[in-house]
């Protein structure tokens, strides 16, 4: 059985952090942590992209998609 992908963005806030800790123990779901910034999600998520523009800027959209397709993500969470 494939897994369920959950990406969280930005995942180094403490509420992304919480999300992490409760969706890691399903074992029909891998989860992704993403961010503009290094911080401390780095460091929690086996599966972790970085470098994605900030928000505001306008290459934002098309690289936060291309993370989506490239890692086939099904879910997002995210308080951006």
């Amino acid at each position: 059985m494939q897994k369920f992908r959950v990406l969280i963005f930005p995942c180094g806030a403490e509420n992304a952090l919480e999300l992490h800790d409760a969706l890691s123990r399903c074992v029909n779901v891998e989860v992704w942590g993403a961010s503009s910034r290094e911080d401390h999600g780095r460091f929690v998520f086996r599966n972790y992209v970085s470098d994605i523009p900030y928000i505001s800027e306008a290459k934002f959209l098309g690289a936060f998609n291309e993370v989506l397709r490239k890692h086939q993500v099904d879910a997002v969470f995210s308080d951006a």
